[in-house]
Order: C-alpha cells, then structure tokens, then sequence
C-alpha cells in the first residue's frame, strides 16, 4: 500500500523554508468545487507573479516539494506541476491553500478535467427520444431516462459485458460489431479474428464461438435470422459517437451473443445458455449483466435455480414484464421477471409522454421500474435500423443502465437494485403499479446517495391479520431499537427476528380495513421506502368481474347450510388501495344473486373477492352481448 501524505504536511528545502516566513494570507478561500466522475485531479496550475522573473518562476515551481514541473502553457505563463504521491480531496484543497498563500504564487488551482456535454455525433439521435426527448415525436420534453447527463458520468467500458440471451445478435452490423464481445480462447490465429476453424479450441462444448454461442442449435455461431436479439443489443450498445446510426446507452460494452431462442425457445435451451454465462463468468469475463427480453407464464424451479446461480456469481439480469396489458398477480405471474429474486429486475415500458404504454403489465410487487418501450430507434437485421416496442425494448435501456453503473466501478448486486430502483424518476401515473413508482432515470442511478433503509420485497405479498411476513432490504440497522420498527396501516408490527438485511413480523391485529396497506420500515437514520401488503382475510376470489359492456354482471352467493353465514363482499375497481366490505348475510339455505353494478362497479378490470365464516358457493354469471350467451366465472377458494 502506497503511503498517503497528510494534509497540508510537506517536507520543505530550505529555501522553501525561508519563503514560508514571509507568506501573507491572500484571502481567498478554497472550495472544494465538484469534480467529474468523482476523480481528483493529479495536477495543479500556478502562476507566479511577475516580479519573479522567468527564470525565477519556472526555479520556484521546480522547488516546491512534492509537485513535478510538467511544462508551462503558451502565452498565459500558467506552470503544471504534477503531484507526485497520492491525493484525496482534502489533501488537494490544503495543498491549493498553500500554493496560494504563497507570496510569489499569483493563482493556483487544480487542473480539473472537463468532459464533452456527450450528445453524440450519431446522425439519428435526434430521434432517439428514450435517450433525450425534446419533444420530437410529439411527447413530453424529459420523458426519458436522461442519458446526456449520464454520458457526462460515463459512456460505458469495453471491460464490462453484457449478455444477450435471445434470438442471436447480427454481430457483423455496423453499429454493434466493435462492441462485440470476443472469446479469445477461440482466436486461434491470434491476429484478433474469428478463428473459423470448426475446432473446439476452448474446449467449452462450442467450435469457433467467438462472440457467443447458439445453445439452440449447439453451435458456436450466434448470428440473428430474426432481428429481435439484434434490436435488444442495440439499445443497449450500439456503437456512440462513431457519426453513423444510433447510440447505445451504452457506447462502450462488450455484447455477449447467446442465442435461445429460434425464434421460440425452451427453459431447457434458456438454461444451456446460463450455463454458457455462468462457464464464461467463471474463466473470467466480466459479465455484469444478463439481458432477459423474453418470458412465460408457466413457473419453472429449474429455470429459477438457474438465474440463482447467476445471482450467486454477482450477474444482474434486467427481465421484461410482458406485453398482455394486464396487472401480474400471484395467480397470474410471468416468469423469469416474477421471480423474486435481488439480481432480477423487472422492467415494464412508458410512452413519450411518461404514460405506461397500453400493452405494458404492470404489477406492483411483480414489476420493478418502468422504461421508454415504445417506438424505441435501434439497430435491425441486414446493417439496417427500426423503431420497435414492447416491454422487450424496455428491458435493454435497464441493462445498458447496469452497464454504466458497473463501468464506474464494481458494484455489489444489492446497491446495483437499489440505484436502479432509488434512481427514478417518480410519477404518479406509475405509483402502485411498478414497486419503484417510477421511470428509469440513468443519471440519477449513477449519481442518487444510498443512506437509510431501504425495502427490495416483502414475502408474502398478501395474506391476513396476524400473518408472518418477511422483508427483505438493506440498512435495516442491527436490531428494533426505540427509534426502529416497521409499521403497517398506521399500526406498529410485532417484531420477530430483525437483521440488516431481513426482518420477521407480524400483521397487526388491530388493521380495520382490507386492500392494500402501507408499510414501511423506520430506523434512527429515517424512513423507508412505502411498499403496500394485500390485506385480504378473504376465502374466494372472482379472477375477473366485468361490468361494463355487459347486458348484466351477477355475483351469486350459495349458502347450502342449515344456519345462516356471515358474508363480506369487497369489490372495487383493479388496483384500488383500500376497499371498504358490504355486508352480505345469507339465511340458511339462501341463494342470492347481486348485480356487481350495485357495489359501483363498471368498465372490465375490478376487483371481487369474498370472505364468509363459513363455506359457500361463488360464482359470477355473465350475459355478454358480444359473445351472445351467457357463461360462469367461478369463484377460487383461498
């Protein structure tokens, strides 16, 4: 380990001595003005003043201990001095200080760094309004995830990869082929070309797959016959500031070309190709992320194990949400998006005007964040460019984010999730719907501070008075103090473990209401974040209750006892937070039909369900113009 000089300690010659002496305060203060990217300059600037001489100065700058005279600039007598140990900010500011009190020191100043405003010289920018929208397709100026401010931070490292695992990428586009990642151990010309051989010259299971593999049809060569894995890689890296095409979020990565899909896949092929990931990560590529814009509805542990694996090797994995327009749900999930697992975000997607656009799902604890999915420019098949959507282009802006992130520096996968998901751009419109409550917003997920707890997920997600429900996060602190405690619906929970990452609690009993509730965690260092927990002691649930164009809508309510039941009828519109029961008593042996328009009901998304003390039939019956009959929606027992 280098040895760090104390602030404002220097060993001094003796001339240097003597100077100090007579060194007059020339009172200006230094600030510790901000540095880009964080860096502390390693130079300073200083100017003598001129009663010096020539000679004079140029002696005086290569007598101060500690600083190299590098060279002075044309006509401005401005000398660069390098400093030759290590530097903190606060070393550099007591240094400035001096340098200034000085008195044959005229001005010194650091020799910061100063960046290009990064708008890039790519001719279709302009109309990439997910980077930077002005407005230019007729949306809301700053709906989008403010990539020019992100440049300014980072465009991006050829040192971090990025894996695509779709249907190929078209590696030879001209836009994506020098940010292709390269396995060397297939070079075996080693003149940087692929090595076409058909040797296994790695001996990975693959020939000649030098910048991916095609783990559907076991062959090394990925290429795209699709265009879809080709549109994913692009958003995510196209080549920036090369004056041809589009930009990438990020201009610099290095594409890794796993190709599943052809164009429909299996989990077993989704698998063969983490595998493919997991042996490249374990020989050393540094994989950061795993783009995942594909899904299905059916739960696979196999297919869950798998992406553990890639949380357990540090891998993020950005997961689209599904373009059904519908809300996800425990009963009506999309996988690998819904797994709950810290490395996996799931990205929904917005219009131009920060809208969740109409073919997104949404979902608040299946959901993640939302990103610009539609009409999204970006690299197609045959050296070409297209605007596609879906929550597929969504998706790639999250791993291109990643990517920005992990170029900075190595990032843990908890601070990753929670710069991504901390980092937004709150809405309204997204609020309850998405768990962040926002759009992707790349500049604030490099810069957003991480202080205080913060909640990932709660498991469950539902569940009813007194029910253990665990919380998972980060800065939990090391235990319930005075100032800690989790509270639910304005009520504090009872803890049952706590740790500074998890806590074990249970539901108040003393919650009046049903529907989704607040909850946060609250430390000596603040509040959390506001995640909301499904309250529903209900025993059946209508999965769909239209009301809207129907000739009629009715719940019907069996009770096939000898005595009478109590029953609770909780019906509102799709994503209401609190729904206040109607009290439905049934005689012994009564069947009771209820028109749902009676609870105020309309429109084709509401919630239904139904709580009873006892067993009863529900169903919900339906004449539908449209469909010119009449058909039953049974109720599901919980």
């Amino acid at each position: 380990m280098k040895r760090r000089t104390p602030a404002g300690q220097f060993r001094l010659s003796l001339s240097a001595t003597l100077l100090i002496l007579i060194w007059l305060a020339c009172g200006h203060e230094v600030n510790a003005a901000p540095a880009s990217k964080g860096d502390v300059p390693s130079e300073v600037l200083v100017r003598f003043r001129a009663d010096a001489g020539i000679p004079g100065r140029k002696g005086l700058a290569c007598a101060i201990p500690g600083l190299q005279f590098v060279r002075t600039t044309r006509g401005l007598n401005i000398h660069v001095l390098r400093v030759q140990y290590p530097m903190d900010r606060e070393s550099l500011i007591g240094l400035i200080q001096t340098l200034r009190n000085n008195p044959a020191v005229e001005w010194a100043e650091p020799n910061f760094s100063r960046y290009a405003y990064k708008s890039p010289d790519d001719p279709r920018f302009e109309s990439q309004w997910h980077l930077q929208n002005t407005g230019q397709t007729g949306g809301i100026p700053g709906a989008d995830i403010a990539a020019p401010d992100a440049w300014d931070e980072s465009t991006g490292d050829h040192n971090v990869v990025v894996a695509v695992l779709d249907t190929g990428v078209e590696y030879t586009h001209s836009d994506l082929v020098h940010n292709m990642w390269k396995n060397t151990g297939e070079d075996w010309n080693a003149d940087g070309s692929p090595g076409n051989n058909g040797i296994d010259d790695d001996s990975n299971g693959y020939a000649d797959d030098y910048c991916g593999a095609d783990v559907a049809n076991k062959t090394g060569d990925p290429f795209d016959p699709y265009g879809h894995g080709t549109s994913v890689a692009g958003i995510i890296g196209a080549v920036g500031n090369n004056g041809a095409g589009v930009c990438g979020v990020a201009w610099n990565v290095r594409l890794m070309a796993v190709k599943f899909l052809d164009p429909e896949g299996t989990v077993a092929d989704e698998i063969e190709g983490i595998s493919y990931i997991l042996a490249q990560k374990d020989k050393g590529v540094p994989i950061c992320a795993v783009n995942a814009s594909f899904g299905g509805s059916e739960y696979s542990r196999f297919e869950e194990e798998a992406f553990q694996s890639l949380e357990e090797e540090g891998i993020m994995v950005a997961a689209a949400a599904g373009n059904e327009g519908s809300e996800l749900e425990k009963w009506r999930a999309v996988y690998p998006a819904s797994y709950g697992h810290n490395n996996i975000i799931s990205v929904t997607a917005t219009d131009d005007t920060d809208q969740l656009a109409a073919f997104a799902n949404y979902g608040f604890h299946h959901v993640d964040v939302a990103a610009p999915g539609e009409n999204i420019l970006t690299c197609y098949l045959y050296n070409t460019y297209g605007a596609s959507s879906g929550t597929s282009m969504a998706t790639p802006i999250v791993s291109g984010t990643l990517t920005l992130l992990y170029s900075v520096r190595n990032r843990s996968i908890s601070e990753a999730r929670e710069r991504i998901l901390r980092g937004v751009d709150p809405s309204d419109d997204l609020s309850g719907l998405v768990f962040s409550g926002g759009r992707l917003n790349a500049s604030r997920a490099l810069s957003v501070p991480l202080a205080g707890p913060f909640i990932f997920r709660i498991n469950p997600m539902e569940g009813d008075h007194g029910a253990s429900i665990t919380v998972y996060g980060v800065r939990f602190e090391n235990g319930p103090s005075e100032g800690s405690r989790v509270m639910m619906g304005g009520a504090e929970a009872r803890i049952v473990e706590w740790s500074p990452e998890r806590i074990v609690f249970l539901v108040p009993e003393d919650i009046g209401t049903a529907g989704n509730v607040e909850l946060y965690v609250r430390t000596d260092e603040g509040n959390s974040n506001t995640v909301y927990f499904d309250l529903s002691p209900f025993r059946y649930r209508v999965p769909f209750a239209p009301a809207g164009s129907h000739v009629g809508s009715y719940l019907i309510l069996c009770n096939y006892h000898e005595e009478a039941v109590h029953a609770q009828v909780f019906a509102g519109p799709s994503g209401s937070f609190v729904i206040q029961p109607q009290e439905e008593p049934l005689a012994p042996w009564e069947v009771r039909y209820i028109n749902i328009k009676d609870y105020g009901l309309s429109g084709e998304r509401n919630l239904l369900w139904v709580e009873s003390d006892r067993d009863i039939g529900v169903s919900l019956i339906v004449a539908d113009i449209d469909l010119r009959g009449i058909y039953y929606i049974q109720g599901q027992s919980r």
